[in-house]
C-alpha cells in the first residue's frame, strides 16, 4: 500500500490520503507521506503564484527583455522587446540571432566586447534595425549569464527605444550652434 501510494504521488496526484490505522511504524510512514503530499502541494500552488506574479510583471513592463544563448540566439523576448524590434510574436523572435539586429557592426563588437571582459555592460547606447528595416536607437544593460559551474551560458538584459530622445538631444544642439 506504502508502495502504490508513493507511486501516485509521484506520478502528481497529491491529492492522495494513505490510511493505514495499524498502529505502528508503517502509521506513521503512512502519516509521514500524506505531510509530504500536503507540504508538496502547497509549495507547487507557492511556486505557480510566484511564477504568475513575475510573468505578469515581465509581460506588462515597457522595457524589452531577453536572455540570449552563448551564441546570440534569443531564447527570450517579452512582448516590449518584441514590439521594439518588430517581431510579430514572441515566438518569431525566438530563434533569431540578436547579432542581426545590429545596425552597426561596431556597435556590435563593442557590445560583446565589453560584456566579455567586465561581464555587464550599463545604459550603452546602440544602433539597431527592426525587422521592418527601420534604424532605432536603444539604451541597452546586460550581463553575462552563467550556468552553476561557472561558464558562460548566454546574455540577458533589458533595453529601450531611445530613438526620440536622440532626436531631440540632436535637434537642441542643433537649434544651440544656431543662436
Amino acid at each position: 500500500l506504502l508502495n502504490e501510494g508513493a507511486q501516485i504521488i509521484e506520478r502528481g496526484d497529491l491529492e492522495l490520503k494513505l490510511k493505514i490505522g495499524t498502529g505502528d511504524e508503517i502509521e506513521e510512514l503512512a502519516t509521514s507521506f500524506n505531510k509530504m503530499a500536503l507540504a508538496l502541494k502547497r509549495n507547487i500552488r507557492q511556486l505557480e503564484e510566484s511564477e504568475e506574479k513575475y510573468r505578469g510583471l515581465v509581460n506588462s513592463m515597457r522595457d524589452g527583455i531577453f536572455q540570449t544563448d552563448k551564441d546570440g540566439v534569443i531564447v527570450f523576448l517579452n512582448p516590449a522587446g518584441t514590439d521594439i524590434l518588430g517581431f510579430e510574436s514572441q515566438d518569431a523572435a525566438q530563434g533569431t540571432n540578436i547579432r542581426t539586429r545590429f545596425h552597426e557592426s561596431e556597435d556590435l563588437d563593442g557590445f560583446f566586447k565589453e560584456v566579455a571582459q567586465k561581464g555587464f555592460v550599463e545604459r550603452s547606447r546602440i544602433w539597431m534595425e527592426r525587422l521592418d528595416g527601420r534604424a532605432i536607437c536603444v539604451e541597452l544593460s546586460g550581463n553575462v549569464m552563467h550556468d552553476d559551474e561557472g561558464h558562460s551560458v548566454g546574455v540577458e538584459g533589458i533595453f529601450r527605444d531611445v530613438t526620440k530622445n536622440i532626436r531631440l538631444e540632436r535637434d537642441a544642439r542643433d537649434r544651440a550652434e544656431r543662436l
